[in-house]
């Protein structure tokens, strides 16, 4: 079988004639039938088509194409290329029935008569292949007949002589006129790649014409005009090669077959910003001494965003030696609660990774080193409230009256930290509850119902955190993982056996707080409370622990005289917490000064601490005392170590004066300092380490208070001042 094809012919040469007459004659000779011979007589024109893949639809305005037409000449006569009886393909539509042809010339549903041209004679015989013939569709929508043949002149159509021609229904769709719709696939907002993929696709209508390339733009933010990147493009994906610190934008648009152009939009249809460098990082300096639970804070620089990188990882080591450990990984925040122990030295280093994921390198070195201190523990109450012990069968409670995330007035956000010092893990709850606590009833199906302790429990939780805390380990509650973007209120820590508790709040501004857990009772002791200009008194931070609501009342008392100086009746909800500041209580001389103290009794259990801020901007915080005695646990009491100075506070609780006695002893027990003092009822005693002559600078021992008189009881605790007041009372 031989092809024609315009760029190659098969040239074949015969004698018919020669080879006609000869056949005939040994026809005659050999096979006479009565003076007749019967031969079977070829038709002048026949073809034979093939079209592997008929189109089934076309679209006005747009041309179809078929594929690989192939036609065999099986007529005696040879197809002329040229010459009076030319023949060339083309074609002709008919009606949906096949019954009538269209005239091409009508202007409601005519057509443009395409035709082809045979690249050579084709001899009988011969077969020629058309890769691609292009036929134009109808002017109006609708099912038709497509007929291919071969055509002499005008109108001599073989398929009107007797040879068959292809023909096969093609149903018209109406003309494209919709541009069709392109977007840039979304890209990271930041890319660490100087070189990198951009990729887009494109959509036509639904039973468009389809698209046949793309055009993207691309501008570096900033800049007014946009760049033409790739132009008539059929992929659907590039490789872009930018600048570290641009930010690229893109658009595009596309072309389909009837060729309607899409628009550009206005604005990108993605972006990406390279950075190709990492972001630096630094542990902000931390003091030469700091209490066992302590605020290591960080910060970091990149240079495409100007501020901290994302995410951080931070790690410690103990001492200037020690093996570095990792402590925070991948964390977003710029601050944690680190657990030390008294006398250990830890080194901290940070490096960061940027949006674009360039990770930077730790420092050889620690950024910043702390040593931990036991006196810093007195500056908010630790020495008292340090373990809380309980069992399984008993299990016990911490109570931090105020918590706060993202708090209002700049309240700041708080961590919390609890320490397993067992031998075995323990499962710890740490559990936040709103500001507002509970109501005392509930609408159901439209009736006043009163809510049970497990509703009221239920209603005024926030989000309780579980954490498993490994031996000798401890665990950071931060307050801004709980689900609302603004939360104050307070927590309880619930565990079945001992753990140790601090909290540390950060405010917006200023210097961090940190708080010792405190215990609920009926009854608190306050042996510091101060009034003085809105900044510097004392602020009460109470919650109530009980499902039932809580009436109670603040007494103040003057510290020397014991005279009540102020009543403060208030009520909470239940679990509901408030914070109180003494700088707007009422007593009979609205510009009364005072320090002294306070006594707190309720109608049911509240938690409670005290805050109160210094000259040089922290946060003297203790909680308040549950339990007074005639004879109170020694205490540890410091005189400039570590740069600190402790203060004894004793509060006498009852109406009566009562004889108070303070011993000093020394590391080994023996008592160095003694001082007596007689306390007025409900008086205060308030001693500076710094004013008793006997304790040395750099002394660090013990404080026995008791008291001799007869049914009297005291509160008693020791508080701390830091070392930018060395040398000063803060009382």
């Amino acid at each position: 079988m031989q092809y024609f094809t315009p760029g190659q012919i098969w040239k074949q040469t015969t004698n018919l004639g020669l080879a006609l007459a000869l056949l005939f004659g040994l026809l005659a000779t050999t096979l006479g039938f009565g003076g007749r011979i019967v031969l079977a007589q070829t038709p002048a024109f026949k073809v034979d088509w093939k079209l592997p893949t008929p189109p089934t639809e076309g679209r006005i305005g747009l041309q179809m194409t078929l594929v690989n037409l192939e036609l065999g000449n099986l007529g005696s006569q040879p197809w002329p290329k040229s010459g009076p009886n030319q023949l060339r393909l083309a074609y002709r539509w008919f009606t949906g029935d096949n019954t009538k042809p269209l005239d091409p010339k009508n202007k409601d549903n005519g057509y443009d008569e395409l035709r082809a041209d045979l690249p050579q004679d084709i001899v009988s015989g011969g077969r020629l292949l058309y890769p691609q013939f292009l036929v134009a569709v109808p002017a109006a929508p609708g099912d038709y007949v497509l007929h291919v043949d071969l055509v002499q002149g005008a109108t001599g159509w073989l398929a009107d002589k007797g040879s068959p021609d292809l023909n096969f229904k093609v149903s018209v769709k109406p003309r494209d006129t919709v541009a069709p719709t392109t977007r840039t696939l979304p890209l990271p907002i930041y890319t660490a790649a100087s070189i990198f993929p951009v990729s887009w696709d494109g959509k036509d209508e639904d039973n468009g014409s389809g698209l046949v390339s793309y055009d993207i733009q691309y501008k570096v933010a900033g800049e007014a005009d946009w760049r033409d990147w790739l132009l008539g493009t059929t992929v659907t994906s590039a490789t872009f090669s930018g600048e570290s610190g641009k930010l690229y934008l893109f658009r595009s648009r596309a072309i389909d077959k009837a060729g309607n152009l899409g628009k550009y939009p206005d604005n990108e249809q993605s972006g990406t910003r390279v950075d190709t460098l990492p972001p630096s990082a630094r542990i902000e300096i931390l003091p030469g001494s700091s209490p066992e639970a302590f605020l290591v804070r960080w910060n970091g620089y990149d240079n495409i965003s100007g501020a901290a990188g994302v995410l951080y990882d931070v790690q410690y080591r103990e001492g200037t030696t020690g093996a570095w450990t990792d402590w925070q990984l991948s964390t977003s925040v710029g601050s944690a609660l680190f657990q030390g122990q008294v006398g250990k030295s830890y080194g901290f280093r940070a490096r960061g990774v940027d949006y674009a994921g360039n990770l930077g390198d730790y420092s050889p070195e620690a950024q910043a080193l702390t040593t931990v201190s036991a006196p810093q523990n007195s500056l908010f109450g630790l020495p008292i409230a340090q373990i809380i012990s309980g069992t399984v069968a008993a299990p016990q409670s911490a109570f931090f009256p105020l918590a706060t995330k993202a708090g209002e007035n700049g309240l700041g956000t708080t961590s919390i930290i609890v320490a397993n010092p067992g031998k075995d893990p323990l499962n710890v709850f740490v559990r936040f509850n709103a500001l507002a606590g509970a109501p005392i009833s509930t609408t159901v199906s439209g009736q006043l119902q009163p809510l049970s302790a497990d509703g009221a429990a239920g209603a005024a939780r926030v989000e309780t955190v579980l954490k498993t805390v490994p031996p000798g380990g401890s665990v950071n509650v931060w307050a801004g993982l709980v689900s609302p973007t603004n939360y104050s209120g307070w927590v309880e820590v619930r565990a079945a056996g001992s753990f140790q508790a601090t909290a540390v709040r950060q405010p917006l501004m200023g210097l961090p707080v940190s708080y010792a857990p405190g215990e609920a009772n009926r009854q608190l002791y306050l042996p510091f409370v101060k009034k003085a200009d809105p900044l510097s008194s004392s602020y009460l931070n109470l919650a109530n622990t009980s499902s039932n609501p809580a009436d109670f009342t603040i007494t103040y008392y003057d510290g020397s005289s014991g005279n009540v100086l102020a009543t403060d009746k208030r009520t909470l909800p239940r679990f509901g917490s408030t914070r109180i500041s003494t700088s707007g209580l009422a007593t009979q001389d609205p510009n009364l000064r005072f320090s002294g103290a306070a006594v707190i009794s309720s109608s049911v259990a509240l938690a409670v601490s005290v805050e109160t801020r210094l000259e040089d901007g922290s946060s003297l915080t203790y909680p308040a005392l549950v339990t007074a005695t005639q004879v109170a646990p020694q205490l540890s009491v410091y005189r400039e170590l570590d740069g600190v100075t402790t203060s004894v506070l004793v509060q006498n609780i009852g109406k009566d004066p009562v004889a108070v006695k303070l011993e000093f002893l020394d590391s080994g027990g023996a008592v160095v300092a003694t001082k007596e003092q007689n306390l007025a009822g409900y008086g205060r005693l308030a001693l500076w380490q710094g004013d008793v002559k006997e304790l040395n600078s750099g002394f660090n021992g013990k404080v026995r208070v008791s008291t001799g008189s007869a049914g009297g009881l005291l509160a008693v605790t020791v508080l701390g001042a830091g070392p930018n007041l060395k040398g000063k009372s803060f009382l």
